[in-house]
């Protein structure tokens, strides 16, 4: 089937910031530099928007140009979050009273550039973004296969800290060198001297973010677009841990965009080792902080509903916030998408026919060419996980996928966001399959599919288990 540019173009309108904000600690999503000036006042220096990087002057990066906003700060021998104010009046867009701490100073070296803050350093090559100790960026050098999707180090001492992301790039011309920033920031060390993790899609994060510009439908986040939010397997336990990190997940987000006019779980949200009556306490916990937000939200069910919180037999109020095999009927006035819950039925990694059913029929009512939003805790990808139980297929996964196929033939855009598999030892984690592509479903056998598929995330951490320790506080 030949892409339709034209469904392109509606997904990223409505997809507006396509945006893996990965434990908000240690993660940041740059979208500001600012260049140092001392036009606006004779007392103090200055940061002005800028898109350029020259050698030898200073620079801040910041996650966005207005307010309170997150940037990069040194402390010691690494990097985190720190914060600074936005300004804007009639001479510009700037940041006054900047710590040392978040100023970087740009740099030109055999290898590329960098930018400087006293014993770290920040480095491109081609396209690639790395973190080092002052000094190593004068021999060390960055390749990156965007076949293997690995950044490689080489030369020098390995990085402190390693990020990339092909939507980060950088055009020498001289003393100048024209930067575009939309990635990611690790803050976290690097064990892995060789290789580390490949980037998610920034290819489509920055055309989305583009096609925001022009939008004209209102919402109640910045610029009056719409913004959604979703996560899965947050497995809030006694400690309430994974709900107060949604919380500064969410906080985050605002801080960002203005709001959030939707919300999308993919299940499990309460502890897989607890009670059942205590498996509602901590799920409703999780509910409360979205409640407490302001934010409407629609819930599907995972296999940690069915077990051990027996969702068909139980008599708790809280499954009632849950929807399953349907659409939710709590969607804003004036969404421009469209979302169908289809959950699981049981905690069996499998779709029924029940469910195929059901989602054939929703997807035959939707007359209109918003995009559609379909929200399931189990993958359509088969998980090889090193054998045994963790190897992980999903039952009938190929009939949803060519329900989902017939429906996108017939001119609709479908999103699939999955959950269940939290670890980055899957391979189809941070990234966004885009119509045309195909997935392996089952060991061996693989589709070509003509709708975006990703994950929503896992707000879980090590509260359960080691394995999800590397994608915790995750969310889309």
């Amino acid at each position: 089937m030949t892409k339709r540019p034209s469904k392109r173009k509606q997904f990223f309108v409505f997809l507006v910031a396509l945006l893996l904000t990965i434990n908000q600690s240690g993660y940041l999503t740059l979208a500001s530099v600012y260049g140092a000036s001392d036009t606006k006042s004779d007392a103090e220096t200055v940061y002005v928007l800028t898109d350029k990087l020259e050698a030898g002057s200073d620079y801040i990066i910041a996650s966005g140009n207005s307010g309170t906003v997150n940037v990069l700060e040194r402390e010691g021998g690494k990097v985190t979050s720190g914060t600074a104010e936005v300004i804007s009046d009639a001479d510009g867009t700037y940041i006054k009273a900047a710590k040392d701490s978040a100023v970087w100073t740009a740099s030109k070296t055999t290898e590329g550039f960098s930018l400087k803050n006293d014993d770290q350093a920040l480095i491109a090559e081609d396209g690639a973004l790395a973190l080092a100790g002052s000094g190593d960026e004068e021999t060390a050098y960055w390749t990156y296969d965007s076949g293997t999707e690995y950044l490689a180090a080489g030369g020098g001492e390995a990085p402190s800290f390693a990020v990339f992301d092909d939507g980060f790039k950088a055009a020498d011309t001289g003393s100048e060198i024209t930067l575009f920033v939309e990635t990611e920031v690790a803050a976290a060390a690097d064990t892995d001297t060789e290789t580390v993790r490949g980037p998610p899609a920034a290819t489509e994060k920055t055309a989305a973010k583009k096609a925001d510009k022009s939008a004209t439908v209102k919402g109640t986040g910045a610029g009056g677009a719409q913004y959604l939010g979703f996560t899965s397997d947050v497995h809030n336990t006694s400690s309430n841990s994974s709900a107060e990190r949604l919380a500064d997940w969410i906080t985050a987000i605002k801080g960002m965009y203005g709001d959030i006019d939707y919300m999308g779980f993919c299940g499990d949200l309460g502890d897989a080792g607890a009670t059942e009556s205590n498996f509602w306490t901590y799920a409703g916990r999780v509910i409360n902080v979205v409640a407490t937000a302001g934010i409407p939200a629609c819930y599907t069910t995972g296999n940690h509903e069915y077990s051990p919180g027996n969702f068909n037999s139980t008599s708790s109020s809280v499954k009632d916030n849950y929807t399953v095999n349907a659409a939710p009927t709590n969607l804003p006035e004036g969404a421009n998408y469209h979302i169908y819950a289809l959950g699981s039925v049981s905690s069996s990694q499998s779709f029924t026919t029940e469910q195929k059913t059901g989602l054939t029929d929703f997807l035959a009512g939707i007359t209109d060419n918003k995009p559609i939003i379909v929200l399931a805790h189990f993958p359509l990808h088969y998980y090889n996980g090193g054998g045994g139980w963790m190897n992980r297929t999903t039952g009938n996964a190929d009939q949803i996928i060519g329900v989902l196929n017939n429906a996108a033939a017939e001119g609709k855009t479908i999103v699939f966001l999955w959950g269940h598999n939290h670890t980055l030892s899957d391979t189809y984690y941070d990234k966004i399959y885009t119509p045309g592509e195909s997935i392996e479903y089952a060991s061996g056998n693989s589709a070509t599919i003509q709708f975006y598929y990703g994950a929503a995330g896992c707000m879980s951490d090590s509260d359960y288990g080691s394995g999800s320790g590397s994608v915790g506080g995750k969310g889309l």
